[in-house]
């Protein structure tokens, strides 16, 4: 059996809470949005599509040695984007704020365990981000300009999650499976 996984670091509830206060003040951006929902916000560390369960079970035993080796760090969310560019937006995102850069460490560890694990991933690096909207935004300069200076609660980052997502008619639904802390 396979299931659809990725590996992820989960804001705290008050970071949370922030962020849907700033959706809520700010509201949607024009166009026809699917918003995403404050239980699903994370920030992906390692998107692994489909993994069997031999390779999930081996990535299991490899990301506790990978985590230990990562101090915790703080983090923040910070700022607004869209994928591909704020012009053609299909992906509305808030960015992260590392000032450690201890994320970008904690990816090339998550990476390199699913290697380490039979699991193929992409060695390029990636933009930390939490995606808010997919779907079809329209651009919206004033929406993105609302978002210009949002600076998110500082959180220490002390742990990521190996996550499974469930796709279904009302879009994927994710759920965590094991917890690795960091520094340990």
């Amino acid at each position: 059996m396979s299931r659809r996984m990725f590996i992820a670091v989960l804001p705290p509830a008050q970071v949370i809470e922030h962020l849907a206060d700033q959706i809520e003040h700010v509201g949607p951006p024009a166009g026809r949005p699917r918003m995403t929902t404050p239980g699903s916000w994370h920030i992906t560390c390692a998107f692994l599509g489909e993994v069997d369960d031999d390779r999930a079970d081996r990535l299991a035993d490899a990301l506790p040695d990978h985590a230990a080796g990562i101090e915790p760090f703080p983090l923040r969310l910070a700022g607004i984007g869209a994928f591909p560019d704020l012009a053609t937006p299909r992906h509305w995102w808030v960015g992260v704020d590392d000032p450690t850069g201890r994320l970008a460490t904690l990816f090339r560890a998550c990476r390199q365990a699913c290697r380490e694990s039979g699991i193929a991933v992409g060695r390029a690096a990636q933009l930390a981000h939490l995606t808010v909207a997919r779907g079809k935004p329209a651009p919206d300069p004033e929406w993105a300009a609302a978002w210009q200076g949002y600076l998110g609660p500082e959180w220490t980052v002390d742990g990521l999650d190996l996550m499974v997502s469930v796709l279904s008619g009302t879009g994927a639904h994710y759920s965590s499976i094991a917890r690795f802390p960091l520094g340990r």
